[in-house]
């Protein structure tokens, strides 16, 4: 998936680091495959880290993942 005006290279590299955080703290649900949400929090200068952390929050808040 290709959001208008981002640079699909460098998402590309910014979600690999995603996945890898992800799996490492076994939340690798959160990024199965790239979705709106993920290309927002690139295009908003989130890190990987940033963007699992407020993710991982939200979903033991309700409920979700293991």
């Amino acid at each position: 998936m290709n959001a208008p005006g981002l640079p699909e290279p460098a998402f590309n590299l910014w979600f690999a680091a995603l996945g890898r955080l992800a799996a490492e703290q076994d939340l690798g649900w959160l990024a199965a495959a790239p979705g709106q949400s993920h290309h927002a929090a690139f295009a908003a200068g989130l890190t990987p880290a940033e963007y699992l952390e407020s993710y991982a929050a939200m979903a033991e808040w309700r409920g979700c993942g293991g």
